[in-house]
């Protein structure tokens, strides 16, 4: 089965030969603005926005999730106060670990299904204004 599958982002085109991409595989090396990133994720089955290795989770992480599609990031200890790896998305340790992943999601698009739904549920329940005005207030010292 082959898929159009685009990996875009600073580092990815380096990353090519350790993925052992199939060429149908495109792989663009550039940063994505917000509004870029919006557009692409409109009708998109799986996504790979990665987290920020000292900082967390990225935004993108839940804001993919809120778009219904299913989610492969990089393990970080942050995702797990967050979000169950395995249900609500999938996590890969390294490249080969994200080859493994998305080949596996390829073959199984009840998976894949299965991964958004569960993920799109997390994201809808947990991460709403009222939980992220709460958040800032309590960062601040405010919160009462």
């Amino acid at each position: 089965m082959t898929l159009p599958l685009r990996v875009i982002g600073p580092g990815w085109l380096a990353a090519r030969k350790k993925l052992n991409a199939p060429s149908w595989v495109v792989f663009e090396s550039r940063w994505l603005a917000p509004d870029q990133a919006a557009n692409l994720l409109d009708g998109q089955v799986v996504l790979i926005p990665t987290s920020n290795r000292t900082n967390g989770v990225s935004p993108r992480v839940m804001d993919t999730m809120a778009t219904g599609a299913c989610v492969v990031t990089e393990d970080v200890p942050a995702l797990h106060r967050h979000f169950v790896a395995g249900r609500d998305l999938l996590a890969f340790r390294d490249a080969r670990d994200a080859a493994r992943i998305v080949k596996e999601l390829l073959a199984s698009p009840a998976r894949i299904s299965e991964i958004a739904r569960t993920g799109w549920n997390k994201v809808a329940a947990c991460d709403t204004l009222t939980h992220r005005a709460r958040f800032i207030l309590e960062q601040a010292g405010l919160a009462s």
